[in-house]
């Protein structure tokens, strides 16, 4: 299973070049979407029923002016990739795991990427969700 990400990796922390702070520091979700997976026999949910197992957001720093992709895993899933795609055909990618080993409950986060105009969304791979992506921002 894929290693959980505890911590905000160096690609989040990206600085503005004044006073060396990070771009993460005033970020905010501007898109959100459930990952939910059907699950016949979930332990502890009605049985042949939808079940969030994790959240997915796309982050906005106002101060960087940068876009990038947070999913947040409650359960282990079969979800291979998070992204973060703009509205050029742009993305930037993580991949969770192995191409069939899924991904371990966690946080995983992709690049930035600078889009003080164009839209962004974020998406992943995998994983049969009801929702695989959130809007476009």
């Amino acid at each position: 299973m894929a290693v959980m990400a505890t911590t905000v990796p160096d690609a989040i922390r990206q600085t503005t070049g004044v006073g060396n702070v990070p771009c993460a520091n005033d970020a905010k979700s501007v898109m959100h979407a459930d990952l939910e997976v059907y699950r016949p026999d979930y332990p502890g949910a009605v049985t042949g029923s939808w079940v969030k197992v994790g959240d997915l957001d796309l982050r906005w720093s106002p101060r960087c002016q940068t876009n990038w992709a947070r999913a947040s895993m409650f359960a282990d899933t079969t979800m291979i990739a998070a992204s973060v795609t703009q509205s050029t055909g742009y993305t930037m990618r993580r991949q969770t795991n192995g191409w069939w080993g899924g991904s371990s409950s966690g946080v995983y986060w992709t690049n930035m990427i600078y889009s003080p105009v164009a839209a962004c969304r974020a998406w992943v791979e995998g994983g049969s969700f009801r929702t695989s992506s959130t809007g476009w921002r």
